[in-house]
């Protein structure tokens, strides 16, 4: 996995703009648990354990930074009930009417109150909050959200 996101970072730095970058996010599953994530500069996952939530930090600098950047992957075993939560700044960095950001330390705390929530109501449960956090206040980024929950 660490070659593909080298390939893709060594191609966008070869065919952008030096002052152009991007963050990413690969991983895997296998049925035992087992997951690895290159992060490449994009903001930590979350992994949701029982009312716990832990960052999955990011293992290197985002694409296109340098054209020969090498990244690593974190490994880590999902149990059964166990969410991993993928965000874009663009909902962390949500404002309100006074110009509050939403911050991924808010998201957190409300993953860990509705940890017990399948993927798609976690979701919709975060795009409320943050909806009613901005109260009416348009969105200024795009904003994706992905939950991947290991059944058991």
């Amino acid at each position: 996995m660490n070659q593909l996101v080298e390939r893709a970072s060594r191609i966008f730095c070869e065919s952008t703009l030096s002052t152009h970058y991007a963050t990413l996010v690969c991983g895997k599953a296998d049925k035992s648990g087992a997951v690895e994530i290159c992060n490449a500069g994009h903001l930590p996952p979350l992994l949701l354990r029982g009312g716990d939530a832990t960052l999955i930090d990011a293992t290197g600098l985002p694409v296109g930074i340098f054209c020969n950047e090498q990244f690593t992957s974190e490994r880590f075993r999902m149990e059964s009930g166990d969410t991993l939560f993928l965000f874009t700044d663009g909902l962390s960095e949500s404002r309100d009417h006074s110009g509050e950001e939403y911050t991924a330390e808010r998201l957190r705390r409300l993953l860990c109150q509705h940890h017990t929530l399948l993927p798609g109501a976690l979701i919709s449960e975060c795009l409320r909050d943050v909806t009613d956090f901005r109260a009416g206040v348009p969105k200024h980024d795009d904003l994706t959200v992905m939950a991947l929950r290991r059944a058991g």
